[in-house]
Parts: C-alpha cells; structure tokens; sequence
C-alpha cells in the first residue's frame, strides 16, 4: 500500500471517530420543556441542559434556569436570584426540596411567594408527573417566607397551591 493510501485511511479513521463522538455527545443533551399553561410565567418552550448524573440534579439545574430571567427576553420569573436550591429528593410521591436564601448586599427582591412555588412545583413535576406532594425546607440562613408556612405539605389543585397534611 502506497504512502498516500496510508494517510487516506488515517484520516478516514479520525474523521469517523469524531463523527461518533459528536452524534453521541448530541443525543445525549435532553431537551427540556417548561409547563406553561399560557396564563403563567411564559417561559420558553425549550431549552438544552447538559447531560447530568441524577434526576434530582437534572431538576435543580431546570430550577436554577428559573432564577436566570436575564437570559430570557420577555420573561419574568418569580423565582429570587437569593434563592439556593441545595437538593431534591423524593420519597414515594412526595418531593422534599432543600433551599437557603444568600444574603443580597443590595435591598430584597420583591417576589410572589405563591408564583415562586407554583413555578418550582410544576418544574418538578414536569420531570417526575407522579409527585403529589412537596415539602419545603429552608436551610442555613433566614426563612424569607412571609405568606406562605413551609412547615406543611403543600400540593398543585387547578393551578393553585393547597396546603395539606402528610
């Protein structure tokens, strides 16, 4: 085999490795839809997460989109920027999410307690349709819930969030 016929087929291996690479890499991205009823929070339709180890950690990334309205033109959200999602678990139906608030140097942000819980239920229910019940604990730092107790279980009934017992 001639020299050239050598370097064809180098080259020809090396492009073919990386077509696979490529392709593989790109399905492996997941496509994530935001529920928007068109009378809440018109969020995107779409947006590209990369491939994560764990369904909790593929939710916090979606909850931590929430809180970035910047990147999204003509989108409010409800979510605070103070707001840290620490964790989410699940136990049977209900999900049990962990969040702190950071200190902001500058003054509060204003936000709904109700839309900003009705976001995060229906994100996670997105991904897991099964949970019918959340739990909220705040960690590490001052509760700015004012409305809203998060030491009971709460559940989505027509949009709405219903405050229920275990």
């Amino acid at each position: 085999m001639s020299r050239f016929g050598k370097i064809t087929i180098i080259i020809s291996f090396v492009a073919l490795v990386f077509l696979s690479v490529t392709y593989f890499y790109i399905s492996g991205l997941e496509k994530v839809y935001f529920i928007d009823d068109e009378t809440f929070n018109p969020a995107p339709k779409s947006l590209f997460i990369n491939p994560v180890s764990s369904e909790e950690n593929r939710i916090i990334q979606a909850l931590n989109l929430l809180k970035s309205p910047q990147s999204f033109k003509g989108y409010s959200s409800e979510v605070p920027s103070s707001l840290v999602f620490n964790s989410v678990s699940f136990d049977n139906n209900i999900c049990y999410i962990d969040i702190s608030f950071k200190k902001n140097s500058g003054g509060s942000s204003s936000y709904h307690e109700d839309r900003m819980l009705l976001s995060i239920f229906k994100t996670i229910k997105h991904f897991r349709p099964e949970t019918e019940k959340f739990k909220v604990n705040v960690k590490d730092g001052t509760n700015s819930f004012k409305h809203i107790s998060t030491k009971y279980y709460m559940t989505i009934k027509d949009n709405n969030i219903s405050i229920t017992n275990r």
